[in-house]
């Protein structure tokens, strides 16, 4: 079981949803190809959980990509990060008014989708296709589109809920049948990924889609909140 280190709560004081923050530096493990990142500034999404080491947390954050300019989710240990003291995302302050509420009565939930669309207009469109999907699920359902290297396009949704259990056995139960899905449930945060290649019969959110992520941060359950 994680143990909380007085280092856990300092972020609540400096670092959370919605406030801007600049990438200072980045630990060993990262790829070279990523480290483009570094000095980038973005805005807080969502506590990820504590950091591999135990000894922080780690948040994810909203990027820029730099070739397109289209905004993406990237997760770092705090210590990579600085905040600048500025609200300046469209979707900060809706962030940070949902955390207001204390993080003990919010549930967070991911999907990140890697899809075979290569035109920007489909893109789009199933962008406001897949939120109109998970918004009966959530509150506060915020989506990005962004296009890769290789011409596709991925999706990132984040979303808040007071009752992130149910939200996120509705999304399981869209999941096609077959041993594309697999589960991981560390303690503090529930992981899930299906891919189509080992998935049989229908598709999960859209045709289009070829591997996804998403999980579930259930603060609202005492034993695996945030503590500050």
């Amino acid at each position: 079981m994680f143990k909380h280190s007085n280092k856990l709560g300092s972020a609540t004081m400096h670092l959370g949803p919605g406030v801007q923050v600049r990438v200072v530096r980045l630990s060993a493990g990262w790829e070279r190809s990523d480290h483009w990142v570094l000095g980038k500034v973005g805005v807080v999404d969502h506590y990820a959980g504590p950091n591999t080491d135990g000894t922080g947390w780690s948040l994810s954050v909203w990027l820029a990509e730099p070739e397109t300019g289209e905004q993406s989710l990237w997760t770092f240990d705090e210590d990579e990060l600085e905040p600048t003291g500025v609200l300046s995302n469209p979707n900060a302050p809706e962030v940070a008014a949902a955390e207001e509420a204390g993080p003990s009565e919010y549930d967070h939930i991911y999907v990140h989708l890697t899809t075979s669309i290569r035109t920007k207009d489909e893109a789009e469109a199933s962008l406001s296709g897949i939120r109109e999907i998970l918004r009966p699920m959530v509150s506060l359902v915020h989506g990005n589109v962004c296009r890769t290297r290789e011409g596709n396009y991925e999706f990132d949704f984040s979303a808040r809920t007071k009752n992130g259990f149910a939200a996120f056995k509705q999304l399981r139960t869209i999941l096609p049948e077959g041993r594309a899905f697999t589960v991981n449930d560390d303690g503090w945060r529930i992981d899930c990924v299906w891919d189509r290649s080992a998935a049989r019969g229908a598709p999960f959110l859209l045709p289009e889609v070829e591997y996804a992520e998403f999980g579930l941060l259930p603060w609202s359950d005492p034993k695996r909140r945030r503590r500050s």
